[in-house]
C-alpha cells in the first residue's frame, strides 16, 4: 500500500470516528443563531435574528436579554472596551449593511451607534479585529458572496472623545488575487487569520488561513481543506481549526497533523459558529455551537438555538486536542 493511500485510509477513519461521540444540550432557543463572542471582561454575546443577546446564568438558569436596532446580526468582535457587531436588513430591495460599537459598561446591555455604512458589501459576515494601535484599529469583515466574487474588506477604525469613527473601507483588501473568494468566518489569533471561504462558481468550501507580516500584509493563504460545502465560523484551538459546517449540520475537527474528524451528520442543523466555553456558567471544558437551522427560519424548533457540547478527556485525547 503506497503512503498516499495509507493516508488517505487514515483519513477516512479518522473522519468517522468521531461519530456518535459527542453528545449536546440546549442553553437557549436563539432565533436564527448566527455568531459568538465572549469578552475579556467575561460577558458573553450571540448574534441572531433581529438582534444580539447577551446569555446569562443565575440559579442553574441560562436568560437572554436582547439589544440593538432591528437587524439581521453576524460577526461580533471586540476592541478595548467596545463591543463591534455588523448585521444586514433583511429586504429584497435596498437592504441596509452596517456596522455598531458600543461602549461595555457593567451591568448595562450595550446602546449601540453606528460606525459606518457597509452597503458596498455584499454580505457582511464574520468580523475580526486584525491589529490595534493607540489611536485605533484594523477590522476584517467576511464580505460573503453566494452568487459572484467575494472578498474580505478591512475597515480601519479610530478611537474619538464620542467613541468610534470609520476612517476607510476597503472592500477589496484580500480578494481572487490572494486566493480569496468570498469569507465568511473570521478568526485572528496572534497574527495569523483563519477564515472560511466559498466559491459560487465550483459550490465549494475551503478552510484558509494567512499571517500578516511585520508590515501588516498578507502572506501566502494555505488552504487547510477545500469540499463541496457551505463552512460558516471556525475556532482554531490545539494547534488545528474547529469548524461549522452549516449544511452538513456537524462540526468539524482538522488537528495540527491535517488529521479530520467530523462528528454525525445533521446533529446540530445549520451549525454557524463554534466556540470553547469560558468562564464558570458551564461546567468543564465545552464547545457552544449556535444552530441556525434553515436560513431566515425562525419559528421552528430545527435548529434556532445555542447549545452546550462536553469535551471529555477521551474524546480530547482521540482527536489530538490538549486544552
Amino acid at each position: 500500500m503506497s503512503a498516499t493511500l495509507i493516508k488517505i485510509t487514515t483519513l477516512l477513519f479518522t473522519a468517522m470516528a468521531l461519530t456518535g461521540c459527542l453528545s449536546k444540550s440546549k442553553v437557549v432557543d436563539l432565533p436564527d443563531a448566527e455568531n459568538q463572542l465572549f469578552t475579556s471582561g467575561g460577558r458573553y454575546f450571540v448574534s441572531g435574528a433581529d438582534s444580539v443577546f447577551e446569555i446569562t446564568k443565575s440559579d442553574n438558569t441560562y436568560t437572554k436579554e436582547p439589544f440593538g436596532p432591528k437587524c439581521n446580526y453576524a460577526g461580533l468582535a471586540q476592541y478595548k472596551n467596545y463591543l463591534l457587531a455588523n448585521c444586514m436588513e433583511v429586504k429584497l430591495l435596498n437592504a441596509k449593511k452596517q456596522i455598531f460599537f458600543a461602549e461595555l459598561i457593567e451591568g448595562q446591555l450595550p446602546e449601540f451607534q453606528l460606525l459606518a455604512d457597509l452597503s458596498e458589501l455584499s454580505i457582511p459576515n464574520g468580523l475580526a479585529v486584525k491589529s490595534t494601535n493607540a489611536n485605533g484599529a484594523e477590522l476584517l469583515i467576511g464580505n460573503s458572496n453566494y452568487f459572484g466574487a467575494g472578498s474580505i474588506s478591512r475597515l480601519v477604525i479610530e478611537e474619538t472623545e464620542n467613541g468610534l469613527s470609520a476612517i476607510l473601507l476597503e472592500k477589496d483588501y484580500m480578494a481572487a488575487n490572494h486566493n480569496v473568494n468570498g469569507a465568511n468566518g473570521l478568526r485572528m489569533l496572534g497574527d495569523t487569520l483563519y477564515f472560511t471561504d466559498f466559491d459560487p462558481s465550483t459550490l465549494r468550501s475551503r478552510v484558509g488561513k494567512v499571517a500578516f507580516d511585520s508590515q501588516g500584509q498578507p502572506e501566502e493563504v494555505t488552504i487547510l481543506r477545500d469540499k463541496v460545502a457551505i463552512f460558516d465560523d471556525l475556532w482554531p484551538m490545539c494547534g488545528g481549526v474547529l469548524v461549522a459546517d452549516y449544511l452538513g449540520g456537524r462540526l468539524i475537527f482538522i488537528n495540527q497533523n491535517d488529521d479530520v474528524f467530523k462528528s454525525d451528520s445533521l446533529q446540530f442543523p445549520g451549525a454557524s459558529s463554534v466556540v470553547l466555553a469560558q468562564g464558570n456558567d458551564f461546567e468543564g471544558p465545552a464547545l457552544l455551537v449556535t444552530e441556525k437551522g434553515i436560513l431566515l427560519e425562525t419559528g421552528t424548533p430545527l435548529g434556532n438555538q445555542l447549545s452546550v457540547v462536553p469535551l471529555s478527556a477521551d474524546l480530547l485525547d482521540h482527536v489530538g486536542c490538549e486544552l
